[in-house]
């Protein structure tokens, strides 16, 4: 088949790299988001040189929906269409030029959980098992016929990255194992409806603002759901933003929520929360180089008593 891939992220890259390796479809082009616009793009990764290595053609674009950008994948006329990683709704003018459709990866097990931010919300929520869906795209968000759907666990090591990595491994995994019949028409799909599931709301930057009154488990979970290559969880030390990549639960300690109980050496900052302690092992001041948790308290003169947030 000739395929058109549309994405912008580490996943992307992933995919295609199967698609090369296996060599059984030839890749026509890349359509990906224009250099200027990548910054605002979560998990932006460069697929420049994948694609000039293997002679690819790039498109750069900044809307899925421009005119220009149609009349490009028209001019391809791709089989078959693959996005992955990529945020913006492609319009029915796009979905309708594969003759074996576009398809698409959302990582959340369809239909129950639709929507963004779907792996920050599984270690939000506490979940130890979560899921990845293919499925054929409409113009609704993650709501076209399921292909192939796959679970993994979450184990309390696990932070956005490594949940990401084993989402990854499925996604390239079912294209790999579902490409054949969709190519023949075999493929047998689970409908969905659009009354089915939870829809899972988009996050904003403000959400990462840690609340010391809750209890340590779940500001752990918040932590490790926004760590890079998102922007971190943060809170404030006498007047300055202090951003938390790593921590972990540790025991209780005493005083009002946000109070430091003690600087451990070697091990972090345990500070107090509305319930159980919680031990910073890895953290920074906005704009300065991350260190470990004990190192930054010692800088920036941190003492038992002292107060976030």
């Amino acid at each position: 088949m000739r395929i058109v891939v549309i994405g912008a992220t580490i996943s992307t890259h992933r995919i295609i790299s199967e698609l090369l390796r296996s060599r059984e479809h030839d890749i026509v082009a890349i359509v990906t988001l224009a250099p200027k616009y990548a910054i605002r793009k979560a998990r932006f990764f460069s697929l420049d040189d994948i694609a000039a290595l293997n002679g690819i053609d790039l498109v750069y674009v900044h809307r899925i929906s421009d005119l220009k950008t149609v009349n490009i994948v028209e001019k391809l006329n791709p089989d078959l269409i693959i996005e992955s990683g990529w945020s913006q709704i492609i319009p029915s003018s796009i979905l309708s030029i594969p003759n074996k459709g576009c398809i698409g990866l959302h990582y959340g097990w369809l239909p129950d959980y639709r929507g963004g931010a779907s792996l920050n919300w599984a270690l939000i929520r506490g979940e130890k098992e979560w899921g990845a869906s293919l499925f054929y795209l409409v113009e609704r968000v993650d709501e076209g016929d399921i292909i192939d759907r796959r679970r993994f666990k979450i184990e309390d090591r696990d932070n956005i990255r490594t949940i990401y990595d084993k989402a990854d491994a499925l996604a390239v995994s079912m294209i790999r194992d579902n490409l054949a019949s969709i190519e023949n028409g075999s493929v047998r799909t689970i409908r969905q409806t659009q009354d089915e599931g939870a829809h899972l709301a988009r996050r904003k930057p403000t959400d990462g603002e840690i609340d010391w009154t809750r209890p340590s488990a779940t500001i752990n979970n918040l932590i490790r759901s926004i760590t890079k290559p998102y922007p971190g969880a943060f809170t404030s030390f006498n007047g300055q933003k202090l951003i938390v990549w790593e921590s972990e639960s540790s025991d209780p300690g005493f005083g009002t929520p946000g109070t430091v109980t003690r600087v451990a050496d070697g091990r972090g900052i345990v500070t107090n929360t509305g319930a159980g302690g919680l031990l910073i092992t890895r953290a920074q001041i906005e704009g300065e180089i991350e260190q470990w948790g004990d190192d930054l308290a010692h800088d920036l003169d941190m003492k038992q008593g002292d107060a976030f947030g």
